[in-house]
């Protein structure tokens, strides 16, 4: 498979406080990749800095084989999006012209939606199943409609690699069913590049490809789902 990420001796963290390395692992193409480990050990930041959201400080992150701080924020975007569960500052927003937005890098000058643009917000909504939901506001949504709306502007933006940073809090276990079919229907069918972090180990045993455990020691180890024993969990969780 090709190789989306190639981390060599990466460092990460904000300003000078080093949260997590130096770490070499690499994510390969079309897969579902989880991270997991304890709050503060570094996830989020790692997820930041692989889509190059913020600086990384030290080693190198290829992306594309191709450094990631050589991009211009217009490719990057173009390439890669995190998604939000927040929608402050949007809840007056129809829920189509919230997914139009999410098209507006695409556009000519004057920012007119072509035909293409119009047809991947209706796709969004349909893949999502909130083809009904188009003229709801916002804030008439539920937390679980939301979270679908997340998925939606993500896949509107039309980015082959997708990060998600805890998308199931406050979900209930329909709702966690829905969004796990989701995420997965990007990858099985729309071919993305999901990477996911999270403490849903129900959703790691089931559907990550590969798990990339984040240790509280700055290290991080990488293992087939499939190969995570409860255990190996305790370990990783500090539990014992």
């Amino acid at each position: 498979m090709d190789k989306v990420f190639q981390c060599d001796k990466l460092v990460v963290g904000y300003k000078s406080e080093i949260i997590l390395g130096p770490v070499s692992f690499d994510i390969e193409a079309n897969t579902l990749t989880t991270l997991i480990g304890i709050n503060g050990s570094g996830k989020s930041t790692l997820l930041k800095s692989l889509g190059g959201f913020i600086d990384v400080l030290g080693g190198e992150v290829l992306f594309h084989g191709k450094p990631v701080r050589k991009y211009s924020l217009r490719d990057l975007s173009s390439m890669r999006c995190m998604l939000s569960p927040s929608f402050e500052g949007y809840v007056n927003y129809k829920v189509r012209d919230l997914l139009s937005l999410s098209r507006y890098p695409f556009t000519n000058w004057m920012g007119v939606l072509s035909e293409r643009d119009h047809e991947m917000v209706s796709r969004s909504l349909h893949i999502t199943g909130m083809d009904k939901l188009g003229n709801r506001m916002v804030y008439e949504l539920s937390d679980g409609e939301k979270q679908k709306l997340s998925i939606a502007r993500a896949y509107c933006q039309g980015t082959p690699v997708i990060f998600f940073d805890e998308p199931f809090v406050h979900l209930d276990l329909k709702q966690k069913s829905i969004i796990y079919d989701l995420l997965i229907k990007l990858v099985l069918e729309e071919r993305k590049t999901v990477i996911v972090a999270t403490h849903d180990m129900e959703f790691v045993s089931k559907y990550a490809t590969e798990v990339l455990s984040v240790l509280s020691n700055g290290s991080i180890e990488k293992r087939r789902s499939s190969e995570i024993t409860k255990e190996e969990l305790e370990r990783i969780f500090e539990l014992n």
